[in-house]
């Protein structure tokens, strides 16, 4: 970091030679952030911290998509500065628990004198487009909450070979060195079994979506069947039910062959754990539909604790996700990367709570 540091002061101190030697006049083009990476040998954000210092300082100003000039007036100075300290936030979607995320971020933003653009994301190319949209208007970095899949996109990965600070948030994908925040789902899996355990029950079975190369599923899974194992209950694979459509907010009470033949098929469970909220919700429409009494003879939980959750016509046990300090430590991390580009990738994992409501009961 102190090298880092280093470098940056000097190109400081070596543009303001260039403006002297050159006799640049106000409003004439400095070398840009790529034309200075390669003149000194470093980063790209290690000369965008260098110019941003020199903005602040009133020497130049920034202007998206065109460069950066030298300035002559106080007035200039004030328009930079409030376009130089933006970031940007993608999301999939706007549910209760996103808006929570999105609220807090904007919050700790302001509080670090940064302004906030959010774009909600169509689609996985959508997704794509926002990135490139938001480089374009020079923001300082980004906050992603990726759209469900088990793949990071090309957009992610230029990015972060280029050095651009950028976190992801709920999720990780192993494979990239990408700072990320999300919770703790293996944490919050495991203590949601155990409490099913305590309760009385012994046979639980998981439905949630396919174990992916993301965080969120596999975490499940092994929260799921190391919980089993420490309390020696064995694992059935005729317990788990993978659902291969995402389900979300419109769909998640619509029929479904599949799990509705899981549930007919696996009478003698007494529980199930559910990978989100949604897909509890959709179990819980086709025991109803099926005449199976919840809880008193299927306990579902869920996972997430989004408004949907209060609303059901049984209000579910489930495992919040505090999505305050998700969005605390995302900005955190954020400026964090945009002021220090060489440290190593961080992971930040927040710890669940488990919420219980009416859809879990004792077994005798």
């Amino acid at each position: 970091m102190a090298e880092s540091q280093h470098k940056y002061q000097q190109i400081v101190n070596e543009v303001e030679r260039m403006i002297k030697n050159r006799k640049l006049k106000p409003h004439d083009p400095v070398p840009s952030e790529g034309e200075l990476a390669k003149m000194f040998d470093v980063s790209t954000m290690t000369a965008k911290m260098a110019l941003k210092h020199l903005a602040i300082q009133g020497v130049v100003y920034r202007m998206p998509r065109r460069g950066t000039f030298l300035c002559d007036s106080p007035c200039e100075i004030q328009i930079n500065d409030m376009q130089s300290n933006s970031i940007g936030m993608i999301i999939p979607d706007l549910d209760s628990y996103t808006s929570q995320i999105v609220s807090t971020i904007e919050s700790e933003a302001r509080e670090h004198h940064y302004n906030l653009m959010i774009k909600i994301s169509r689609g996985i190319e959508d997704e794509d487009s926002c990135l490139r949209q938001l480089v374009d208007e020079r923001i300082e970095g980004i906050i992603l909450f990726p759209r469900a899949r088990d793949y990071c996109s090309q957009q992610v990965l230029r990015l972060k070979m280029e050095g651009y600070p950028i976190v992801m948030i709920d999720r990780y994908f192993p494979e990239i060195l990408i700072d990320c925040v999300y919770p703790d789902y293996f944490e919050g899996t495991y203590h949601m079994v155990e409490h099913l355990i305590a309760q009385g029950h012994r046979e639980i079975g998981l439905v949630t979506n396919a174990i992916s190369s993301i965080s969120r599923s596999e975490e499940q899974h092994q929260g799921y069947f190391t919980a089993l194992f420490d309390h020696g209950i064995p694992a059935i694979s005729k317990n788990i039910h993978i659902i291969e459509n995402i389900k979300d907010r419109t769909n998640y009470s619509d029929k479904d062959p599949m799990l509705d033949q899981f549930i007919r098929e696996n009478s003698d469970l007494t529980a199930m754990i559910c990978g989100d909220d949604y897909i509890a919700a959709s179990v819980l429409s086709s025991a109803l539909r099926h005449n199976i009494l919840v809880p008193n003879q299927l306990s579902i939980v869920g996972f997430s604790d989004i408004q949907l959750a209060t609303m059901l016509p049984v209000a579910l046990t489930t495992v919040r996700q505090p999505t305050e300090e998700l969005g605390k430590e995302a900005i955190k991390l954020l400026i964090r990367r945009m002021n220090h580009c060489d440290e190593k990738q961080k992971i930040v994992k927040i710890k669940t709570q488990m919420i219980e409501r009416n859809s879990v009961s004792m077994r005798a």
